[in-house]
């Protein structure tokens, strides 16, 4: 990394590489925070004395730069407004041609409610409770699908032994027949799934969760 570091002109890190840049004090870093701030500035605390003047911080919503100023009023860093972005030529409303071709490549009934969930199937995510919703909708509105696109982190053995929780909850709620999973799904595929859905769902108790990339995209595409 000493190495590495020697040859270039700036440094995009949210690794813990800062003690290496004795080697080159002179190039600077940008620190992307993503979602340390949040959760009380902890992980940021750690690389915080080996920050320079010469560094800055990068932060995705005004929040986080109000906490930053709060925790570290006196600081001599540079800080950065940097939002994540939704790509607007895909993430759109589409008519309901595309809503019909989706639920006839899923064999969604074309009257059928359809709830939507996007993103990781871990624990933090508590799509396990996503299952108790659609267990008291089907009481009230039985021709009710459940989608789940995104799949367990591969090499991550917590979450493959969630996923087979998640299984093992379908079968003894008996919701084998309103539950669909898609795996993962491109940006278009997305999209084109929002369109054939009603609502997208989200139980996510991530502290760090600054920004759900998942509902801004299903908010850009009509979804409620």
């Amino acid at each position: 990394i000493r190495t590495l570091l020697r040859q270039v002109d700036i440094v995009l890190s949210i690794l813990p590489i800062y003690e290496d840049r004795t080697s080159a004090p002179n190039v600077p870093f940008l620190h992307a925070a993503l979602g340390t701030l949040p959760t009380g500035a902890l992980r940021f605390l750690r690389i915080l004395s080996y920050l320079e003047n010469i560094d800055s911080v990068l932060y995705s919503c005004r929040s986080d730069k109000r906490i930053l100023d709060r925790i570290f009023p006196d600081r001599e860093i540079g800080n950065s407004f940097l939002p994540f972005a939704v790509d607007r030529s895909v993430f759109f409303p589409r008519g309901t041609g595309k809503r019909s071709e989706i639920r006839t490549r899923y064999g969604i009934n074309p009257s059928a409610k359809v709830l939507v969930y996007t993103g990781r199937l871990v624990r933090a995510k508590n799509v396990d409770l996503l299952f108790n919703m659609l267990e008291n909708v089907l009481r009230v509105i039985p021709d009710t699908m459940l989608i789940l696109a995104g799949s367990a982190q591969a090499g991550n053995s917590s979450a493959l032994e969630y996923r087979k929780e998640l299984d093992q909850i379908i079968d003894r709620k008996q919701l084998g027949g309103r539950v669909l999973f898609t795996g993962d799904l491109n940006d278009e595929d997305q999209a084109g799934l929002f369109s054939a859905s009603d609502l997208f769902l989200t139980c996510t108790t991530n502290l760090d969760e600054n920004f759900g990339d998942s509902a801004v995209e299903a908010m850009r595409c009509g979804l409620p």
